[in-house]
């Protein structure tokens, strides 16, 4: 596919301030030409938008952000073999408590002892939608074992790790906690390739190789590899979960 950003991206790279957006900015500049399983048109329309809204005066980083959102779950069907049930983590159990508290307006400290007491599942109800207010979710399972979980007996850290996610989600010194969450993958819900689209504003995102059959994370950690992931429009979690932990390091 034609990649058109190249000049405007460096631009913004060379004007950036932050380091941590140089890097992002980077990042994208390698792997977005790079992109499979996602149709010519709607790729070349990605980079028209950004392009057009660059253009007006917009930064790279803003672009992307606005027209990124249009285009979540863009990527080609998935159809190859899929388990029962899928896997969503999220970084830092704190973080999604406090979330979770505000929404319900229930005090932090009550929440945990409410959840203590009712696990995960129970409290489902409570909970929202698994990507907790956005419009699709990343989720995860074992390629090589439909049956198993990929991250059973595993630490935060490796399963941060494994499934490359941000460690900005933590402040510096903050524990390292996720949490796990277990449900039904719904039949009548399409599992997409994810894209660049979905990944958003990150420089953990690799897009799949034309051959794979699922999308594949880069592991952080060299000495714990990937895992096979899809994205799938956002659904409640009291509707799918079958359970849920909360895990450290």
């Amino acid at each position: 596919m034609t990649f058109i950003l190249n000049d405007y991206i460096n631009m913004y790279i060379k004007r950036a301030r932050k380091t941590g957006n140089k890097e992002i900015a980077l990042h994208l500049l390698d792997i977005i030409p790079k992109t499979c399983h996602l149709n010519d048109a709607i790729f070349n329309s990605i980079q028209n938008e950004i392009k057009d809204k660059i253009d007006a005066g917009r930064s790279f980083q803003v672009a992307f952000d606005r027209v990124s959102r249009k285009y979540v779950l863009q990527g080609h069907l998935i159809t190859a073999k899929l388990p029962a049930v899928l896997i969503r983590i999220i970084a830092n159990k704190e973080k999604f408590l406090e979330k979770v508290s505000n929404k319900i307006n229930i005090p932090i400290d009550e929440l945990k002892n409410q959840m203590a007491v009712m696990g995960i599942k129970d409290f489902a109800p409570r909970l929202g939608k698994l990507s907790e207010g956005g419009k699709m979710v990343f989720a995860t399972f074992d390629d090589t074992n439909m049956e198993k979980d990929p991250f059973e007996n595993s630490k935060a850290d490796e399963i941060i790790s494994r499934a490359a996610l941000d460690m900005n989600s933590f402040d510096e010194g903050e524990p390292i906690t996720v949490v796990k969450i277990r449900y039904r993958n719904l039949a009548h819900i399409d599992k997409k390739f994810p894209s660049f689209a979905d990944a958003g504003w990150r420089k953990t995102f690799f897009p799949a190789n034309k051959n794979d059959k699922y999308g594949r994370t880069r592991s952080l950690n060299s000495k714990w590899d990937g895992v096979a992931e899809v994205v799938h429009k956002d659904v409640k979690m009291s509707e799918v979960i079958e359970d849920g932990a909360f895990i450290g390091s």
